[in-house]
């Protein structure tokens, strides 16, 4: 399943590149959205390109649906990859639902408008049990909206702040 959403932004492209590229933003970011359970697996930057996995444990955004709660439980394990490059301003999630059949991939694009920037997100749904596929993947496609939207939400304020 296929989804396109957009962000808009009062910074700067750049300025938003360089949170979306700061080790420290993705701390202060999911420590503001989840209260603290946060993982840095992995973090690499060579200057052009961006790498970082972090591992959370989300509670579910509400009331799961049974077939849901019997693959994730109570807590939903995740982790995600962020892949940016600086000279293209682009970049990719890859987000691991731990103890799932679940694949999500969000391609990202910054591009500038007339007072601040833009963030245009491609996401890719993609449940591998063909039986449960259909109300899966509308369910965690709605999910994954709404908690970038929050997400979102809280890089404009870090933003806002000064982080």
């Amino acid at each position: 399943m296929r989804i396109t959403d957009q962000a808009d932004f009062d910074s700067a492209p750049e300025d938003l590149l360089a949170a979306f590229t700061d080790r420290e933003y993705f701390l202060r970011k999911y420590r503001r959205l989840d209260g603290g359970d946060v993982e840095i697996e992995s973090c690499e930057d060579d200057g052009e390109r961006f790498v970082i996995a972090v591992r959370r444990h989300l509670p579910p955004a509400g009331p799961l649906p049974g077939f849901v709660r019997k693959l994730v439980g109570n807590r939903i394990a995740v982790t995600q990859t962020d892949t940016w490059h600086r000279s293209r301003q682009c970049g990719r999630i890859d987000i691991l639902v731990h103890a799932a059949p679940v694949a999500v991939g969000v391609d990202l694009d910054i591009g500038p408008r007339d007072t601040g920037s833009r963030l245009s997100l491609d996401y890719e749904v993609d449940v591998r049990v063909p039986l449960l596929r259909g109300r899966l993947e509308r369910f965690l496609a709605e999910d994954i909206v709404r908690r970038t939207r929050d997400d979102l939400d809280v890089t404009r304020q870090l933003l806002e702040e000064g982080s």
